[in-house]
């Protein structure tokens, strides 16, 4: 599922992440005007960043405080592409 607000920022729920994000990434920089795409993964969750490495983004920020919902911060690793 994808998900876009009216800030066109863009949340996506994948089942076969790989595969998904390829689609993702060619769909938003060859019809939209998007310029930059940013990612999370947990730091802990060594299969999870495969993903945004096997599709050719860079890891900017390791291990940042990242709210997702949980009663303490979860550690993140931030990419973009």
């Amino acid at each position: 599922m994808i998900f876009v607000n009216k800030y066109k920022m863009c949340q996506v729920i994948l089942t076969k992440p790989l595969e998904g994000v390829v689609l993702l990434v060619n769909y938003l920089y060859s019809q939209t005007d998007i310029e930059i795409i940013s990612a999370s993964t947990m730091v802990d969750n060594h299969a999870s960043a495969r993903v945004p490495k096997k599709n050719g983004f860079t890891l900017v920020v390791s291990s940042a405080g990242e709210d997702w919902g949980y009663e303490s911060l979860t550690k993140a690793n931030k990419w973009v592409r």
